[in-house]
């Protein structure tokens, strides 16, 4: 498999619902750090998966704070600085238990606007307090992709 084809793939793991600037960014990161260690164009698979779990090393070192800005922000498309239900709900979508209906889904919503100081949506501190408040450090990190946690948390409080 040639380079390009494995920085696509891994690009999309990280970033499956985003085709804007931080996934190209983060493709191109990948895609050189590939070529870096390729030979004639071409890496052997124990060399791509050892840089592959420098890459995962990367991402989950970066605070799980931040993860959750970034997800709340590429979510946020009217750029209000809250998550509307619509907006909550194409979050949800991307990243749920399949089992998880609808109406489970408005009840999440409804209950993190509970904690929302903006009766719009909710802002980002709701988001974060509902998706990390009660779990641990060591729990999150278990995680195999740290884009999943929010909503695999968010699940977790509904169970």
């Amino acid at each position: 498999m040639c380079i390009r084809d494995r920085s696509n793939i891994v690009a999309n793991l990280y970033y499956p619902f985003d085709e804007g600037p931080s996934k190209q960014s983060f493709k191109n990161q990948i895609e050189n750090l590939l070529k870096e260690h390729s030979f004639n164009g071409e890496i052997k698979e124990d060399a791509f998966c050892e840089l592959m779990d420098k890459v995962e090393k990367y991402v989950n070192d970066e605070s799980i704070k931040q993860f959750a800005t970034k997800i709340f922000k590429r979510f946020d498309k009217d750029k209000d600085s809250t998550l509307n239900k619509t907006e909550f709900e194409h979050l949800m979508y991307s990243y749920r238990d399949q089992s998880l209906t609808k109406n489970e889904i408005e009840e999440i919503y409804n209950d993190i606007m509970r904690f929302s100081s903006n009766k719009g949506g909710i802002d980002f501190e709701a988001f974060y307090m509902y998706s990390y408040g009660t779990v641990s450090y060591t729990h999150l990190r278990a995680h195999e992709t740290p884009e999943h946690l929010v909503c695999r948390l968010l699940l977790e409080k509904k169970k």
